[in-house]
This record gives C-alpha cells, structure tokens and sequence, in this order.
C-alpha cells in the first residue's frame, strides 16, 4: 500500500507491524486542499483522524479579533484525534495553510470496525492515542501556567 511506510512514522500507529499498517492503509481516504480551504470547523460532528501528507494545517480558535492559531502541523503529523475515542464535537476549527494541502483522513467507524476484529491492534493504538493526547494536555498546561 502506498500509504504504509507514511503510516509507520506517525507516532499513534508506532508498534504495529507491516500486516496492520498495510490493513490500516486500505481504509485510508486522501483528500486535498487549497490554501484557505476549511478543513473542518470548530463544534462540527467529529468523524475521523487526519495525518498530513503534504503542506501545512493551521489549528484555530476563534478569538476577539480574528482567529487564533495554535498549532502549525506538517507532513506526518497527525490530528482530529479525538474523535477516535468519542463522537463529540470539534474543539478547534482546522484550515489548510499551503497552496497543495494533502490529508489521509481515517474514519471513526471503518477504523473501529479494524479494532473489534483485531483487539491487539486496538489496545496497541488506543495506547498510542492516551500517550499523544496525554502529552499535548501537558504542553497546553504548561503553557497556561507560563
């Protein structure tokens, strides 16, 4: 699959083995954006995880005077990664920085559906995902409080 050795660096997919990345890859979907493109915006209905393939993604929140990025994220970074543990709502907007912005978006359902037929790969990623978001409320905190 095209999209395994991309999958292999990302960090919540660190420790599954080539048989799993290549499943995970199959239900992989690319999408592309323009600069200034929506990825999707904040409170929308939360469906999936992105990981970037080309380009830049700005994280926002809206703010006073206009909108507030609080992430910069390039090719091989993941995010959306709630919505893998729930179906709750987006807590940021996403938009596309860079004039070729290239996504695999994993959706919640078909991801969950490879997690009940292969529980190892499910603890594996549900793992993966509690270290990454544990470590990004860390770095929100500290710099809240610096």
């Amino acid at each position: 699959m095209p999209y395994t050795s991309l999958l292999a660096s990302v960090e919540i997919f660190d420790e599954l083995n080539p048989e799993r990345l290549a499943r995970l890859a199959r239900i992989c979907v690319e999408q592309r954006y323009r600069e200034g493109d929506v990825i999707f915006e904040q409170h929308a209905a939360s469906d999936g995880l992105y990981i970037i393939l080309a380009g830049v993604v700005e994280i926002r929140l809206p703010s006073a005077d206009a909108p507030l990025t609080v992430a910069r994220l390039q090719r091989g970074q993941s995010f959306g990664e709630v919505a893998l543990v729930d179906e709750g709502l987006r807590t940021a907007a996403a938009r596309a920085a860079t004039r070729d912005t290239r996504l695999l978006v994993v959706r919640r359902a078909e991801l969950m559906a490879l997690c009940r037929a292969d529980f190892e790969l499910g603890f594996i990623l549900m793992r993966n995902l509690a270290a990454d978001l544990a470590f990004k409320i860390r770095q929100i905190d500290l710099r809240v409080r610096g």
